[in-house]
């Protein structure tokens, strides 16, 4: 395991309560002394913050810097906002929180370099900081957002200052929309202009910039969730040519902005996150899809600078991957597996239904499923697998009349969601993934829909000395002989099948078997005396059974098979050539 040294940062955005004004008010900083206190507090290369954390309006807003004693952070899917936890010790805050209406919390997450580290534990600083602490730029911002809480404890052990709020969507969460305010945005325009739109008209969202990759649409053209040619006639208005608005149902006391921004990137197959302070709209399969990542410009990988990292093999030889690979028994503290065997977290298929009323008869039903209908997708057997089933989560989408749609749409759920069939969670204290270091710590950039494949370190065994017992024997022997060997334990041939699975799953050699996933939740806690520890969970990525395409070994086995029947036939018609003729004259 490297040596790392990993650094938490706060800044702390406070506005303080407008009764502590007496007198005149007092004039607001000027625009030089702005500037520069972004520049130290933030970093000349982090974009614009948007007003509810820019403490600019008046002398009642501030910005503090400080390192925290303790802090967690979790990041959950995309229609839930990210939560934090941070204790201070009184003295390093000594505000009481009768004096403060609001509090913004920009966290930052890294390592600092071993120089770095060394010049800070002697005093050195840089810009009137600390060498060793932590650069605050875009790269290192793991979570911007308001505080719901702030608590000051008095007790014999000490002193001691909580905050717990939420990220950015909290904002969008709590903000009620009317549907009246719906109606007024302009849906016939590319998404991210709906969102953008959307966000202006929220209390606190200004200066907040909505992002896309035109790249990452078909032909480099952003949808729109209104396209005149993918939306029934019921809503293309009084002219039947232009829609005006998507029909919305609720009042303002359960709609919300984020409620209304997520379900207008359903209508495309995209998702909405925050990275930082911007907002990014993406397809599902282009955010979760990081095995196909090509380099710093386009989708670029979780290492550094974008770029793939290799991986040294065996004879000098390399390998380029583009996402994270987890090795237990050298990055991974513990590691769970779970496969649900029933119930209804199980999401097979996904098959999004709209009626097209114009069309006649049966064609007015439209429907649009994911996975695909010709893959195989049994996924309920019975334990002598004489009976089996198929579950399908069906989800209305009216007023989209194109199929395609509606797979994109089905396609963004399954992956949301995830199959929930297959998952689990994993505890690292290492802060890189496979082939990282202090230089790449790669995992404190972790977010959820990021793919992470697993493997197990067998060197320790394969390295062992060869003493004379059954466990170094059996890790001796091929596949074939340790197969063949617990065939003959079992209770002869009819237990062979059963002991190649045995065999084979203990040593990694069923190549179907998945070992890529997708993250579902992450955890981040930081102490100042053991430093940052990642926890997280994960779901179904890839499912092996819908890989229907035969193998290799499989081909090969059928090629032989074939020819060892064409020579038995062969075989035959030249020991009786009559017989053979009479079958050939029958055929």
């Amino acid at each position: 395991m490297a040596v790392y040294y990993p650094a938490m940062a706060v800044n702390l955005v406070m506005r303080f309560d407008e009764s502590l004004l007496t007198g005149a008010l007092l004039k607001p900083d000027s625009a030089e002394s702005l500037a520069k206190a972004k520049t130290s507090f933030l970093g000349a290369g982090t974009s614009a913050k948007p007003s509810a954390l820019d403490g600019t309006k008046d002398r009642l807003s501030h910005i503090l810097s400080i390192i925290p004693k303790q802090g967690s952070l979790e990041l959950p899917g995309y229609r839930q906002a990210g939560k934090f936890s941070l204790s201070f010790a009184w003295r390093d805050l000594p505000i009481d929180p009768r004096a403060i209406r609001a509090l913004g919390v920009e966290i930052y997450i890294g390592t600092v370099s071993a120089l770095n580290f060394a010049r800070g534990m002697r005093g050195e600083k840089d810009n009137g900081q600390l060498a060793s602490y932590i650069v605050q730029n875009a790269q290192n911002l793991m979570l911007a957002g308001i505080a719901d809480n702030h608590t000051v404890t008095f007790n014999d052990r000490g002193s001691e200052v909580k905050i717990d709020g939420r990220d950015l969507r909290s904002i969008f969460i709590d903000g009620k929309i009317a549907p009246e305010t719906v109606k007024q945005v302009k849906v016939d325009q590319p998404i991210n202009k709906v969102v953008q739109d959307i966000l202006n008209r929220a209390p606190q969202g200004a200066n907040i910039n909505v992002n896309i990759d035109p790249n990452d649409w078909p032909n480099g053209v952003v949808p729109s969730p209104a396209d005149p040619r993918l939306v029934s006639r019921i809503s293309l208005g009084a002219n039947g040519q232009k829609p005006g608005h998507m029909p919305v149902k609720g009042s303002s006391v359960t709609l919300n902005f984020w409620d209304i921004i997520t379900n207008f990137c359903l209508l495309v197959g995209a998702v909405p996150y925050f990275r930082g302070y911007d907002l990014w709209i993406r397809p599902a399969r282009s955010l979760f899809d990081q095995a196909k990542a090509e380099g710093p410009n386009r989708n670029p990988t979780p290492f550094k600078d974008g770029l793939k990292r290799a991986i040294p093999l065996a004879g000098g030889k390399s390998e380029d991957i583009a996402f994270r690979r987890m090795v237990y028994g050298s990055n991974i503290s513990s590691l769970n597996f779970e496969r649900k065997l029933a119930g209804a977290s199980k999401v097979p298929t996904v098959k999004c239904v709209s009626v097209d009323p114009s069309q006649p008869g049966e064609d007015k039903l439209i429907e649009g499923e994911w996975p695909k209908a010709d893959k195989a997708k049994v996924t309920n057997v019975s334990p002598s697998g004489n009976e089996s089933g198929q579950e399908i989560l069906r989800i209305p989408v009216p007023g989209i009349t194109d199929k395609s749609r509606l797979e994109q749409i089905a396609e963004q759920i399954y992956e949301e969601i995830g199959r929930g069939e297959l998952g689990g969670s994993c505890s690292s204290k290492d802060l890189a993934s496979l082939g990282g270091d202090n230089e790449d710590a790669d995992i404190v950039r972790l977010r959820p829909g990021d793919a992470v494949e697993f493997l197990v370190d067998a060197t320790g065994v394969r390295g062992l000395p060869p003493v004379v017992s059954q466990l170094n024997n059996t890790a001796a022997q091929s596949t074939q002989e340790a197969a063949k060997e617990l065939t003959e334990i079992l209770g002869g041939q009819r237990y062979s099948d059963l002991a190649n699975v045995l065999v084979g799953t203990a040593r990694g050699t069923i190549q179907n078997l998945q070992s890529v996933f997708r993250v579902a939740n992450v955890k981040y806690s930081w102490a100042a005396e053991s430093g940052i520890g990642v926890d997280f969970d994960f779901q179904n990525y890839i499912e092996a059974r819908y890989d229907t395409n035969p193998t290799i070994n499989q081909i090969t086995n059928n090629l032989l098979n074939a020819g060892l029947k064409l020579k038995e036939r062969a075989e035959a018609e030249r020991k009786n050539p009559s017989r053979a003729a009479s079958q050939k004259r029958g055929g």
